[in-house]
């Protein structure tokens, strides 16, 4: 607590009509065992708290008023509050899409803003989704005032789908925040018509009509074609295609 002594130096007696806090009562407060009518060469205090509402530099005012005089009188309170203070972003992590067998990087970055340092830093996946996997190698157990590490989220999926995680961001002095991660993995399909081809009765030492099959891909994410060939006892067939391997 710090106090404000008030004293009457006139030579009649001084109103007190009022004692309170302005511009920051949120953090600061006041007690006082000022009568409303202070006689000649009397005093009182008035005892000053401050309980910080947040961090850093909070100021306010302190008011008094004679009423007799009309006078106000204020004192300016200056105090600073200590505090880690953790932000992560993005607050949401979208992925795109991604093929089954590759692997998405996304970047969530933790910054102390506070004056205090955050303690006991601990990252974690809340595990409900396969496919998710984070290095927070470059963020320690404590955050300085004023720094920022980089945690790297990895998607990696397994099936195709879409799937969600949550990345949770906690320490001992700071409020936990947390990051929604959503993924879809993809997987090409191919399909082909049609699925059998029957020629008319043909010369030998002939060629027949050329019949056309259409291969398609169905599936979510781009086909790679390694190879198109006909598996058959002899040289009776043959094929072209203007497909891409």
């Amino acid at each position: 607590l710090k106090s404000v002594t008030v004293t009457n130096y006139a030579n009649s007696t001084a109103t007190v009509s009022g004692i309170g806090i302005a511009d920051g009562a949120a953090d600061f407060n006041q007690t006082n065992d000022c009568a409303q009518a202070l006689a000649p060469g009397a005093s009182c205090t008035i005892n000053i708290g401050f309980s910080p509402a947040t961090y850093g530099l909070r100021t306010a005012n302190l008011v008094l008023f004679e009423e007799a005089s009309g006078t106000l009188y204020p004192v300016a309170l200056t105090g600073v509050g200590n505090a880690a203070n953790l932000s992560v972003t993005p607050g949401a992590a979208n992925f795109p899409n991604t093929v089954l067998g590759h692997t998405a990087t996304q970047n969530v970055v933790l910054t102390n803003s506070g004056n205090q340092p955050l303690e006991a830093l601990v990252v974690s996946l809340s595990g409900a989704s396969e496919g998710f996997v984070l290095d927070s190698s470059q963020c320690g157990p404590t955050l300085a005032p004023g720094a920022a590490c980089t945690v790297v989220v990895a998607f990696a999926p397994n099936a195709g789908g879409t799937v969600t995680d949550v990345l949770t961001v906690a320490s001992s002095n700071g409020t936990p925040k947390s990051v929604t991660l959503t993924g879809t993995g993809v997987k090409g399909f191919a399909s082909v018509s049609p699925g059998t081809l029957t020629y008319q009765p043909q010369q030998i030492g002939s060629t027949s009509d050329v019949q056309s099959v259409t291969v398609s891909n169905t599936g979510t994410s781009p086909l790679t074609l390694s190879g198109l060939s006909i598996i058959a006892d002899g040289t009776e067939f043959a094929q072209s295609n203007n497909c891409a391997t």
